[in-house]
Protein backbone atom coordinates (compact mmCIF):
# COMPACT_ATOMS: atom_id res chain seq x y z
CA UNK A 1 0.00 0.00 0.00
CA UNK A 2 2.61 2.17 0.90
CA UNK A 3 4.49 2.04 -2.42
CA UNK A 4 1.41 2.45 -4.25
CA UNK A 5 1.21 6.11 -2.44
CA UNK A 6 4.43 6.50 -3.11
CA UNK A 7 4.26 6.39 -6.97
CA UNK A 8 1.22 8.13 -6.94
CA UNK A 9 3.33 10.91 -5.13
CA UNK A 10 6.16 10.59 -7.63
CA UNK A 11 3.39 10.98 -10.39
CA UNK A 12 2.14 13.80 -8.86
CA UNK A 13 5.39 15.77 -8.63
CA UNK A 14 5.90 15.56 -12.67
CA UNK A 15 2.55 17.34 -13.12
CA UNK A 16 2.54 20.99 -14.20
CA UNK A 17 -0.12 23.63 -14.16
CA UNK A 18 -1.26 24.30 -17.55
CA UNK A 19 -1.99 28.72 -16.71
CA UNK A 20 -4.51 28.26 -20.11
CA UNK A 21 -6.57 25.73 -18.96
CA UNK A 22 -5.93 25.51 -15.28
CA UNK A 23 -4.86 21.84 -15.97
CA UNK A 24 -2.15 19.49 -14.22
CA UNK A 25 -0.42 18.31 -17.26
CA UNK A 26 2.21 16.65 -17.86
CA UNK A 27 5.61 18.37 -18.57
CA UNK A 28 5.94 17.05 -22.15
CA UNK A 29 2.47 17.63 -22.56
CA UNK A 30 2.36 21.66 -21.71
CA UNK A 31 5.45 21.45 -23.72
CA UNK A 32 3.59 20.35 -26.54
CA UNK A 33 0.58 22.81 -25.50
CA UNK A 34 2.75 25.72 -26.03
CA UNK A 35 3.87 25.16 -28.88
CA UNK A 36 1.30 24.57 -30.72
CA UNK A 37 -0.79 27.48 -29.18
CA UNK A 38 2.45 29.62 -30.63
CA UNK A 39 2.12 28.56 -34.27
CA UNK A 40 -2.22 29.31 -33.57
CA UNK A 41 -0.70 32.80 -32.75
CA UNK A 42 1.83 33.11 -35.41
CA UNK A 43 -0.96 31.71 -37.86
CA UNK A 44 -3.72 33.89 -37.00
CA UNK A 45 -1.11 36.81 -36.76
CA UNK A 46 -0.32 36.01 -40.91
CA UNK A 47 -4.01 35.03 -41.89
CA UNK A 48 -4.77 39.18 -40.04
CA UNK A 49 -1.87 40.64 -42.22
CA UNK A 50 -3.06 39.13 -45.21
CA UNK A 51 -6.28 40.11 -44.76
CA UNK A 52 -5.05 43.32 -44.91
CA UNK A 53 -3.46 42.94 -48.40
CA UNK A 54 -5.11 43.77 -51.37
CA UNK A 55 -7.54 41.33 -52.61
CA UNK A 56 -6.50 39.71 -56.19
CA UNK A 57 -8.77 38.17 -58.76
CA UNK A 58 -7.69 34.67 -58.92
CA UNK A 59 -8.72 34.79 -63.14
CA UNK A 60 -6.43 37.49 -63.28
CA UNK A 61 -3.44 36.59 -60.92
CA UNK A 62 -2.96 32.40 -61.94
CA UNK A 63 0.74 31.61 -62.42
CA UNK A 64 1.24 30.79 -65.32
CA UNK A 65 2.95 27.14 -65.59
CA UNK A 66 6.31 26.42 -67.81
CA UNK A 67 7.53 23.30 -69.02
CA UNK A 68 10.47 22.21 -71.56
CA UNK A 69 8.26 22.25 -74.14
CA UNK A 70 6.80 25.60 -73.20
CA UNK A 71 4.33 27.27 -71.20
CA UNK A 72 0.65 25.56 -71.00
CA UNK A 73 -2.30 27.20 -71.91
CA UNK A 74 -4.28 28.91 -68.41
CA UNK A 75 -7.83 27.87 -68.48
CA UNK A 76 -9.92 30.93 -68.81
CA UNK A 77 -13.07 30.02 -66.45
CA UNK A 78 -12.06 28.53 -63.67
CA UNK A 79 -15.68 28.04 -61.93
CA UNK A 80 -16.31 25.34 -65.26
CA UNK A 81 -16.01 22.69 -62.40
CA UNK A 82 -18.64 23.83 -60.41
CA UNK A 83 -21.10 24.78 -63.15
CA UNK A 84 -21.31 21.32 -65.08
CA UNK A 85 -20.62 17.79 -64.51
CA UNK A 86 -20.49 16.41 -60.84
CA UNK A 87 -19.67 19.24 -58.79
CA UNK A 88 -22.60 20.80 -60.16
CA UNK A 89 -25.15 17.97 -59.67
CA UNK A 90 -23.56 18.21 -56.19
CA UNK A 91 -25.20 21.53 -55.17
CA UNK A 92 -28.22 21.11 -57.46
CA UNK A 93 -29.03 17.68 -55.29
CA UNK A 94 -28.53 19.88 -52.23
CA UNK A 95 -28.71 23.41 -52.31
CA UNK A 96 -27.72 24.52 -48.53
CA UNK A 97 -26.12 27.63 -48.36
CA UNK A 98 -23.83 29.35 -46.68
CA UNK A 99 -21.47 26.70 -48.65
CA UNK A 100 -18.91 25.87 -45.70
CA UNK A 101 -15.99 23.28 -46.48
CA UNK A 102 -12.93 22.15 -44.93
CA UNK A 103 -9.17 21.48 -46.15
CA UNK A 104 -7.74 19.42 -43.59
CA UNK A 105 -3.95 18.78 -44.52
CA UNK A 106 -1.34 16.74 -42.03
CA UNK A 107 1.30 19.23 -41.36
CA UNK A 108 4.39 16.48 -41.21
CA UNK A 109 5.50 17.33 -44.70
CA UNK A 110 4.97 19.44 -48.32
CA UNK A 111 1.91 19.33 -50.30
CA UNK A 112 1.24 17.15 -53.61
CA UNK A 113 -0.30 17.79 -56.96
CA UNK A 114 -3.09 15.65 -54.91
CA UNK A 115 -3.64 17.99 -52.52
CA UNK A 116 -3.64 20.96 -55.32
CA UNK A 117 -6.99 19.47 -56.63
CA UNK A 118 -8.22 19.49 -53.15
CA UNK A 119 -7.63 22.76 -52.72
CA UNK A 120 -8.93 23.94 -55.81
CA UNK A 121 -12.47 22.19 -55.20
CA UNK A 122 -12.44 23.17 -51.24
CA UNK A 123 -12.31 26.54 -51.52
CA UNK A 124 -13.23 26.94 -55.42
CA UNK A 125 -16.41 25.09 -54.63
CA UNK A 126 -16.97 27.81 -51.42
CA UNK A 127 -15.87 30.56 -53.13
CA UNK A 128 -18.30 29.88 -56.27
CA UNK A 129 -21.03 29.64 -54.09
CA UNK A 130 -20.19 32.80 -52.08
CA UNK A 131 -19.52 30.27 -48.81
CA UNK A 132 -16.50 30.01 -46.71
CA UNK A 133 -13.59 27.04 -46.66
CA UNK A 134 -12.04 26.44 -42.93
CA UNK A 135 -8.09 25.56 -42.94
CA UNK A 136 -7.90 22.85 -40.17
CA UNK A 137 -4.69 21.17 -39.50
CA UNK A 138 -4.89 17.48 -38.76
CA UNK A 139 -2.19 17.53 -35.99
CA UNK A 140 -2.15 14.20 -34.75
CA UNK A 141 1.48 13.27 -34.89
CA UNK A 142 3.68 15.83 -33.14
CA UNK A 143 6.91 13.85 -33.69
CA UNK A 144 6.52 14.65 -37.20
CA UNK A 145 4.95 17.67 -37.89
CA UNK A 146 7.32 21.03 -37.88
CA UNK A 147 6.21 24.77 -38.16
CA UNK A 148 7.81 24.69 -41.64
CA UNK A 149 4.53 22.83 -42.84
CA UNK A 150 2.27 24.71 -41.46
CA UNK A 151 3.69 27.59 -42.92
CA UNK A 152 3.95 25.84 -46.45
CA UNK A 153 0.60 25.12 -46.47
CA UNK A 154 -0.44 28.31 -45.66
CA UNK A 155 1.92 29.12 -48.39
CA UNK A 156 0.50 27.12 -51.06
CA UNK A 157 -3.23 27.92 -50.00
CA UNK A 158 -2.71 31.95 -50.99
CA UNK A 159 -0.37 30.86 -54.06
CA UNK A 160 -2.92 28.97 -55.54
CA UNK A 161 -5.31 32.66 -54.90
CA UNK A 162 -7.52 31.41 -51.84
CA UNK A 163 -7.12 32.79 -48.00
CA UNK A 164 -9.27 29.87 -45.58
CA UNK A 165 -11.74 31.31 -43.25
CA UNK A 166 -10.23 30.67 -40.02
CA UNK A 167 -7.71 28.43 -39.00
CA UNK A 168 -8.64 25.21 -36.59
CA UNK A 169 -6.52 22.60 -35.10
CA UNK A 170 -7.37 18.88 -34.63
CA UNK A 171 -5.90 18.61 -31.22
CA UNK A 172 -8.35 21.80 -30.17
CA UNK A 173 -10.88 18.49 -29.33
CA UNK A 174 -8.03 15.89 -28.43
CA UNK A 175 -9.72 16.88 -24.39
CA UNK A 176 -13.20 16.64 -25.79
CA UNK A 177 -12.90 13.57 -28.05
CA UNK A 178 -10.95 11.74 -24.46
CA UNK A 179 -13.96 12.31 -22.91
CA UNK A 180 -16.85 11.26 -25.51
CA UNK A 181 -14.60 8.26 -25.73
CA UNK A 182 -14.36 7.58 -21.73
CA UNK A 183 -18.45 8.11 -21.64
CA UNK A 184 -18.92 5.65 -25.19
CA UNK A 185 -16.77 2.74 -23.11
CA UNK A 186 -18.69 3.84 -19.97
CA UNK A 187 -21.51 2.97 -21.53
CA UNK A 188 -20.76 -0.55 -22.97
CA UNK A 189 -20.60 1.14 -26.38
CA UNK A 190 -16.88 1.07 -26.74
CA UNK A 191 -13.88 -1.24 -26.00
CA UNK A 192 -10.09 -0.34 -25.34
CA UNK A 193 -8.60 -2.13 -28.21
CA UNK A 194 -5.60 -4.54 -26.79
CA UNK A 195 -4.11 -5.96 -30.35
CA UNK A 196 -0.49 -5.28 -30.72
CA UNK A 197 0.99 -4.18 -34.13
CA UNK A 198 1.38 -7.25 -36.02
CA UNK A 199 -2.71 -8.43 -34.94
CA UNK A 200 -3.97 -4.80 -36.60
CA UNK A 201 -1.60 -4.94 -39.74
CA UNK A 202 -3.09 -8.79 -40.50
CA UNK A 203 -6.39 -7.63 -39.69
CA UNK A 204 -6.63 -5.10 -42.51
CA UNK A 205 -4.80 -7.76 -44.88
CA UNK A 206 -1.20 -6.14 -44.77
Amino acid sequence: MSGKIDSIVASATKLVLDDITGEMVARNELKKRVQKRARKAAAEEARAQRATEAQHDAKTAAPKIKTERGVLPIIEDHDTMFTKGFLADVFKERPVKPVVTRFPPEPNGYLHLGHAKAIAIDFGFARYHGGETILRFDDTNPNEEDQVYFDAIQDIIKWLGFNPSRITYSSDNFQRLYGHAERLIGLGKAYVCHCTQAEIQLSRGG
